[in-house]
């Protein structure tokens, strides 16, 4: 997309997400305009921002422009939808997409040198991003071991800068150490600090996003929690990650970690002296990525990908989880509802059966879809391959394989391919004999070729 225009629509509650977190309207309106907004900046195809006043506002524009190139897909103002969890980058990754790398405006750059030239000698400069909220509290930084792990690295060797929450921007519970208020406060100025930085060291929160998707070195303590999205069921269904074999993140750099221990000040000094032997200089080379780690963060990656394209697909308000618990119980004598199909949808089952080349599930759901679209020779092909695993799975019952070549014959049947609807048929009399639908089938189809 050469050019991207965002638009943000207002909220249920005074303009804002109906939501029971801490922050107050004005603290919310402040986060939009030095937050929000700005970030859109971060991407370098952005070509404006609208902050709407009201949704009627938001209604008329749609009727003007329509649904050409929306995202998120499938949404109306009267029906928003969501797309923001990391099952949509994983389907790019794995139809071998690059990632747009967020990066400053070009003053910013040459600011933030400014201001570290002031600062730096030939240390290396690490940030500690600090989180500080009143809600979701197990996520905030554990600032007493910080302050432990800080005290003991070489003053002449490392530069620490303190990014205070933005929620609690003037709190300085880590001390001797210089804070960088501005940052907090300017999301571009921000990111120009992380792309500078030797490292950046954070607790989950949204900073450390910033970092991620701007490829700055980074290493991230405690990713797992209590909240719904930090669980670890969370990181397997929606993340493709198995927490307990420490994956890291397939489509990041090598040199942006995930360190799965609580940051307790001697996990975080080993985690960061492993850190620095592997990377005693700022690599200057492209790093290269993680990638896929072991079958089983492959499965994992393949199931989130999976299960975004039905949701998708679907198009219906159905609970993630509810979503991910049909997906893994998938009985292909149920196929999934199709409401809408993009060649992106195609083109990621297709890179799943690459990677799953024994799993039934992605075969089948191309041909529905090839079946849907009117593609019946893939979808034809799709079914017999199906039919083909079924036969080598014993764990699957028999009537699995019957139920597939009944939907290839019926597929050729509502195409109008009487005759290759009615030679699978005859196929299927000969493997199943006596079967009432089969003969009544055969028979209504012979009556039809003869008339044609």
């Amino acid at each position: 997309m050469e050019k991207i225009h965002f638009i943000f629509v207002p909220g249920p509650k005074e303009g804002f997400r109906d939501d029971n977190l801490a922050r107050t309207i004005p603290q919310r309106s402040a986060l939009m305009r030095n937050l929000v907004v700005p970030s859109c900046w971060l991407l370098p195809t952005c070509h404006g921002v609208s902050w709407l006043g009201n949704r009627t506002e938001a209604i008329k524009l749609f009727e003007k422009v329509g649904n050409v190139n929306l995202f998120p897909r499938n949404y109306t103002p009267e029906t928003p939808t969501s797309d923001y969890i990391m099952s949509g980058l994983i389907t790019a990754y794995l139809r071998g997409e690059e990632m747009v790398v967020l990066q400053e405006p070009c003053e910013y750059t040459s600011m933030v040198q400014g201001y570290l030239s002031a600062r730096l000698t030939t240390q290396k400069l690490i940030t500690v991003t600090v989180r500080d909220t009143p809600y979701n509290t197990e996520r905030n930084t554990n600032q007493p071991e910080w302050q432990s792990f800080l005290d003991s690295l070489d003053a002449s060797e490392y530069k620490v800068l303190v990014v205070p929450d933005t929620y609690n921007i003037w709190s300085k519970n880590i001390c001797g150490f210089e804070y960088c208020e501005m940052a907090s406060l300017n999301v571009l100025f921000r990111t120009a600090l992380y792309r500078q930085a030797y490292l950046n060291m954070f607790t989950p929160g949204g900073p450390a996003e910033i970092a991620l998707y701007s490829n700055s070195p980074l290493l991230m303590f405690r990713p797992l929690g209590k909240d719904i999205a930090a669980t670890a069921d969370w990181y397997r269904v929606f993340y493709g990650m198995e927490p307990d074999d420490h994956h890291q993140h397939a489509m990041y750099k090598l040199n942006q970690r995930l360190a799965w221990g609580a940051d307790k000040a001697g996990y975080v000094q080993r985690e960061f002296n492993r850190y620095i032997g592997d990377f005693p200089e700022f690599p200057h080379p492209p790093v290269k990525e993680h990638g896929i780690q072991s079958d089983t963060h492959r499965n994992l990656l393949c199931l989130a990908a999976l299960l975004y394209v039905l949701l998708q697909m679907n198009c219906q308000v159905m609970p993630e989880f509810e979503m991910m618990s049909a997906l893994q119980g998938y009985n292909v004598l149920s196929p999934p509802g199709i409401s809408s199909i993009e060649q992106e949808d195609i083109d990621t089952i297709k890179a799943i059966i690459n990677l799953l080349p024994n799993d039934i599930r992605p075969r089948h759901i191309l041909g529905v879809i090839a079946h849907h679209i009117g593609d019946f020779d893939i979808a034809a092909q799709s079914f017999d391959d199906c039919s083909k695993l079924a036969n080598e799975d014993s764990s699957l019952p028999a009537r699995v394989n019957k139920e597939l070549r009944l939907l290839k014959a019926l597929m050729f049947e509502k195409g109008d391919e009487i005759q290759k609807s009615l030679c699978e048929y005859i196929e299927l009399d000969r493997s199943f004999p006596n079967d009432p639908e089969i003969l009544k089938k055969i028979s209504m189809l012979s009556d039809q070729f003869k008339a044609l």
